[in-house]
């Protein structure tokens, strides 16, 4: 989907969008707005979740050690956060149940800032101790470092749509990097006062820290710096919402959260009595099921084994329901995996139609595009088709919509001459070859269709 290679002007005159004509958007941003701020407590070793206007306080995780940075994946609906005592990185569900240590360091990196980009799948954090950015699979595979000798790193932030990668270095400004790798690319010049806390917003493209005790923002050129905030407090974790602008922000000192909205000219603290909340990230605190891969039609032998299959992402955990022409299906003779994302079917002229599967989680529900099972009586190589029992055979019906018409001739004219496995769609006297004597039967049985049983 094109994107637009600039972004209206908000009244504060400077925002813009840097896109390249043709970008996509990806999965991770098309989930929705994020609607629930999580934050870690560095005081009592918590991870908690509430509304944007800070009702609705939730506790989902106790007794950390060490949490440092937070961040979600929207697209698999997971909490990840780095705990720098443990050492580890772990993550649970959006509602804190099924904790899982995704990487273990054991002494090998201290992490600290912790960044998703749910789109590739991958997870970036920084490592103070060692001066380096590093890099994983959500999976914790491919484990390896993305920058190395970065001093007194501490945030990492991942701008998906642009493929950046952005970081805090200290004095040395805010810089960043392609994240298919590349040369590091200095943003923001070095300033007084070292930038420790950075966020990152795609649309419009911003990139938000602080330094000499202020909150400060440009855009992804490093263009028109503006300062947002004086005096915000000791500033720890640093959140813009992608689409009103909203910027959120932890003051470990007081125990409060604050929020300033684009336009107002004062902050507002929308959470307050914490022990010392620490990083925070925004993100959805429900994810129904998306379709990422849908299934495909089928055309058959008579008795062979037919697969659909459908991948979807979404919290866990997610149900499956096959469905032919609507109807819902049962495991049984002929039909297995109706519950599951792989559905076998053995091909007979009852099990033709259209396929569709129901995903669904306690979230939502989807539908995949439906997908045809056709079947074609031809299981011999060197024999003409032949009816099952009870059956008509029409084996000029390529397509298996149980009608031969012109277009089934538009596939029989498309591979006319081929080399083919023998009973492949066109090859009706089952030879390997898709030949004259084809276009013979495939003429005599021209307009006609199956019989039901």
């Amino acid at each position: 989907m094109p994107r637009p290679p600039g972004y209206p002007c908000s009244h504060r005159g400077w925002l813009r969008l840097v896109a390249a004509a043709g970008t996509c958007v990806p999965l991770a941003l098309a989930r929705g707005a994020p609607d629930t701020l999580y934050w870690t407590d560095r005081g009592d070793g918590t991870i908690s979740r509430a509304n944007l206007d800070g009702s609705g306080v939730e506790t989902l995780i106790t007794g950390l050690p060490g949490p440092q940075g937070v961040a979600i994946d929207p697209v698999n609906a997971h909490i990840y956060w780095a705990d720098s005592t443990l050492q580890t990185i772990q993550r649970a569900n959006l509602d804190g149940s099924d904790v899982q240590t995704v990487l273990d360091a054991a002494g090998a990196f201290i992490p600290v800032g912790l960044a998703i980009d749910a789109g590739a799948r991958q997870m970036y954090w920084t490592d103070p101790v060692f001066t380096r950015i590093q890099r994983a699979g959500l999976d914790g595979t491919g484990l390896e470092d993305f920058k190395t000798g970065v001093a007194s790193i501490q945030d990492v932030a991942v701008d998906a749509l642009l493929g950046r990668v952005y970081w805090t270095a200290g004095s040395t400004g805010i810089q960043h990097a392609p994240a298919a790798g590349g040369p590091t690319v200095t943003l923001i010049a070095p300033f007084t006062g070292s930038a420790t806390v950075l966020a990152q917003a795609p649309l419009p493209c911003q990139v938000v820290w602080r330094a000499a005790n202020r909150l400060t923002r440009a855009d992804c050129l490093g263009l028109g710096t503006e300062d947002l905030v004086l005096a915000p407090g000791n500033v720890v974790g640093l959140a813009v919402h992608p689409e009103t602008g909203a910027l959120f922000w932890t003051d470990s000192d007081t125990g409060a959260i604050r929020r300033l909205d684009e336009g107002d000219p004062i902050d507002q603290v929308i959470l307050s009595g914490l022990t010392m909340p620490w990083r925070l990230a925004l993100g959805p605190a429900t994810v129904a099921p998306v379709i990422t891969s849908q299934p495909q039609s089928v055309v058959l032998d008579a008795l062979d084994a037919g697969v659909f299959t459908v991948e979807a992402v979404g919290a866990q955990p997610l149900s499956y329901a096959w469905r032919r022409d609507g109807i819902p299906l049962t495991d049984g003779p002929g039909v297995s995996g109706s519950g599951a994302p792989t559905l076998t079917i053995i091909a007979s002229h009852a099990e033709t139609g259209l396929y569709d599967c129901l995903v669904s989680n306690a979230d939502g529900a989807a539908s995949t595009l439906p997908a045809a099972l056709g079947v074609r009586f031809c299981s011999t190589a060197g024999d003409p088709p032949a009816a099952l029992p009870g059956e008509t055979a029409c084996f000029a019906d390529l397509d298996g919509d149980c009608d031969a018409d012109i277009f089934d001739f538009a596939m029989f004219s498309s591979a006319f001459g081929a080399t083919v496995e023998p009973g492949a769609p066109g090859d009706l006297d089952c030879d390997g070859m898709i030949s004259v004597f084809d276009f013979t039967l495939f003429s005599a049985q021209f307009g006609c269709g199956q019989a039901a049983p």
